[in-house]
């Protein structure tokens, strides 16, 4: 029996270490080493208007650039917000309500610093929810939180979706460049 169960982990252990699978941060060759982290270094984040707009942009900034602001960014992500809608729901029978779901919406584009051309653009939406009590004081505050809450966590998916969009973006051009290198190889190769 333990025969079997070592014979069996060890199928497993060489087929988990075959498989293709590699880590969604670095791609290419030794020559031709790019990073997520050093692709989305080179990308400034446009300021965002209004309060909240500020809290998704330095949120972003922390996940996307953590060494800082680029001193020379190669591309500009904009972001336009559509601010919270409220939706008053749970109406009480003296006309109160008890509960709010907040929505906001963002619409992202990233684009070449130098030629201004678009290279990805799409749209992050969030919901969020609080609850209205008797008290002003423990509204507000829950209030607080929900836009809190809802910042958060559109800001973590706008940097989600950038870095699997540079993800693609550096594979793409990683393995572009490694066919290159193939050619020009077979081509010199075919030359002597």
């Amino acid at each position: 029996m333990r025969l079997l169960k070592a014979m069996y982990f060890s199928i497993l252990a060489v087929l988990i270490t075959s498989c293709s699978m590699s880590p969604m941060y670095k791609y290419g060759d030794k020559k031709n080493d790019m990073t997520i982290a050093k692709a989305t270094q080179q990308l400034y984040i446009e300021p965002i208007h209004g309060e909240l707009g500020i809290i998704i942009r330095n949120r972003i900034r922390l996940k996307l650039n953590p060494k800082g602001i680029p001193s020379n960014p190669k591309y500009t992500m904009s972001i336009s917000l559509k601010y919270p809608s409220d939706l008053y729901q749970g109406e009480q029978s003296d006309g109160t309500f008890s509960f709010v779901s907040m929505f906001i919406e963002a619409d992202v584009n990233i684009n070449d610093k130098k030629t201004g051309k678009l290279f990805t653009s799409f749209k992050e939406k969030y919901q969020t929810s609080y609850y209205i009590s008797s008290s002003l004081m423990s509204s507000t505050y829950a209030k607080k939180d929900a836009e809190e809450r809802m910042s958060q966590t559109i800001a973590d998916l706008i940097s989600q979706r950038t870095a699997l969009y540079f993800n693609h973006y550096i594979r793409q051009d990683s393995l572009n460049t490694i066919e290159k290198n193939d050619i020009t190889n077979r081509n010199n190769k075919s030359a002597d």
